[in-house]
């Protein structure tokens, strides 16, 4: 029986069994004994007797299974770390570019599940640009509370990282948190982080913002501060207004408002020597200009042109400081385009405006329409500017041409109570022109009966003077009885007044229609009394010289 053992160990477990075998039941031990390979014979002594055996000693074996056990672990560990290491991040960078993927192409609201389960599987680089892009996802869908708190966050943890700081400013000055934005923004500015012309241009919107909110406060001292910022910066400052450049015109301009006209005047003519471009020259004229009209000295209105000159050179070099007046617009389709399409410079327009109205405090008319000529060049549709010539042309006798001005400037916008009245007062002038001379020729009549004319005379003059009488006999002494044909044209022409009333007039109108109806039906049956159709048509003209005269407030011209 032949057992093959390894060469080192050489168990003799085969002998062991044999002599199990053997029924003898007694324990034998076989030591351990290396032995090189080959075939031996032994004897095996026990107390059964002797046994003969031949041991085989063959090849140490090529494994087993504790190697492969281990070999299987090694394999197994191996290809989890690859899968591990290798293949699960790159599914997840996959995925995390494919997000990134749709964030570019504007689908945000799908990149979020996404970026927000890949947040916590990314390494720590692609993670922290990862929670940016869903900062920046979250602010594009409008969730700016949460938006602005993950950026708050992602600006502590590295509040060098411009992209962040940019994002998070430019967030808060979308919500009109301008304070917040400018504190990141300056604390960005102190650390040399401003570098680009895209956050440079942001930080002077934040101080530009923040300096017209001064400006609104009344706090111009701190608002040219701002502006002087704004400036430093090199961005928007086309739109920082001449007179917040520098400081002393901001003063100057606060001292206005609070009508401290001595402080404004040390401002303003502080800066009449120095060197300052245009603009600021001009406002400083302005400046002195203003106060001058709020302290005038003896010789203001002079001295108020002069200034207001200046300035207006100084902005229009070669404009012209005075011109007529233009004809009124027709008002059809071309003349409202070319209005439309003209250019409007309000500065300028201001600046005329109120040398007009230094020449009408100053009592110079025909100059002060000159001036507001130039002021409506500069801006057509300004309605105060035909408003305040109309008046002028209206109470110097210039009537139907100051009221088409005051009608022009009501369109445009104008509400002055005094304006719908002069308008009001001659809205039916016309109708009112034709009613008084028929007025007149009927209270001349001598076929009139002796008994109206007398009231017809009173109420004449209430209206106009009446005409001269000399020559004429005495209306309340001569009579003439009428013809049929005398009231058939007076009855025709009464008519022909009444068709030409508005259509809506009100109750007397339609007591007057009612009237000459009732007259046209007696005029037309030739009614025998005389005295009757008379009365009828005395009560028509006093019904309508009512409506139409006592309305206007005024004498008719």
């Amino acid at each position: 029986m032949a057992f093959p053992v390894r060469r080192t160990t050489a168990l003799i477990t085969g002998t062991a069994l044999a002599l199990t075998a053997c029924g003898s039941g007694t324990e034998v031990t076989v030591p351990e004994t290396s032995l090189p390979e080959g075939s031996y014979d032994a004897v095996v002594s026990g107390p059964g007797g002797q046994l003969p055996v031949k041991v085989v000693v063959g090849p140490a074996e090529s494994g087993s299974a504790v190697t492969f056990l281990l070999v299987a672990v090694a394999l197994l560990g191996l290809v989890a770390l690859v899968y591990l290491g290798v293949l699960l991040p790159r599914r997840r960078r996959q995925a995390y570019e494919q997000a990134l993927a749709q964030v570019d192409a504007g689908e945000f609201r799908r990149a979020l599940p996404a970026l927000t389960r890949l947040e916590g599987q990314l390494p720590a680089k692609l993670r922290n640009e990862a929670r940016f892009h869903i900062a920046f996802a979250l602010f594009q869908i409008d969730s700016l509370d949460e938006a602005e708190h993950r950026l708050a966050a992602l600006h502590r943890e590295n509040p060098a990282e411009p992209s962040v700081l940019y994002l998070l400013a430019h967030l808060r000055s979308t919500r009109r948190d301008f304070e917040a934005a400018e504190s990141v923004l300056d604390t960005a500015m102190a650390e040399g982080l401003l570098t680009g012309r895209r956050m440079r241009r942001l930080y002077a919107v934040v101080k530009f913002q923040r300096a017209a909110e001064a400006v609104s406060d009344g706090r111009l001292d701190d608002a040219a501060g701002l502006f002087a910022k704004v400036e430093r910066l090199g961005e928007l400052t086309e739109h920082i207004p001449a007179d917040l450049r520098n400081r002393h015109l901001a003063l100057g301009t606060q001292a206005l408002f609070d009508k401290n006209v001595p402080a404004a005047r040390d401002h303003f003519e502080g800066l009449r020597t120095t060197s300052l471009e245009p603009e600021q020259l001009a406002s400083v004229h302005l400046g002195l200009a203003l106060a001058e009209w709020l302290d005038p000295a003896p010789d203001a209105a002079h001295r108020i042109e002069q200034l207001l000159a200046e300035c207006a050179r100084l902005l229009d070099p070669g404009g012209a400081l005075e011109e007529d007046w233009p004809a009124l617009p027709s008002g059809g389709a071309a003349d409202t385009l070319a209005s439309l399409s003209e250019h409007r410079d309000v500065g300028l327009r201001n600046i005329h405006f109120l040398r007009g109205m230094a020449a009408v405090r100053d009592g110079d008319l025909t100059a002060a329409v000159r001036r507001f000529a130039r002021a409506r060049a500069h801006d057509p549709e300004f309605a105060d500017t035909h408003l305040v010539v109309g008046l002028i042309k209206y109470g110097t006798g210039a009537t139907d041409e100051g009221v088409a001005l005051l009608r022009h400037a009501h369109k445009l916008g104008a509400r002055e109570p005094e304006l719908r009245r002069i308008i009001s007062g001659h809205r039916d002038r016309p109708d009112v022109a034709r009613l008084l001379e028929v007025l007149h020729t009927y209270a001349g009549d001598s076929a009139v009966l002796a008994e109206l004319a007398p009231g017809l005379v009173e109420r004449l003059t209430r209206f106009r003077k009446p005409r001269d009488w000399d020559g004429r006999p005495d209306l309340a002494t001569t009579h003439t009885a009428p013809t049929i044909a005398d009231l058939g044209e007076r009855s025709a022409l009464l008519r022909e007044r009444v068709a030409q009333l508005p259509a809506s007039g009100g109750p007397d109108l339609d007591a007057a229609r009612r009237l000459a109806d009732d007259l046209d039906r007696a005029t037309a049956a030739l009614v025998a009394s005389a005295r009757a159709v008379q009365r009828q048509e005395a009560e028509l003209l006093t019904l309508l010289g009512r409506s139409l005269l006592t309305e206007t407030g005024r004498n008719p011209r």
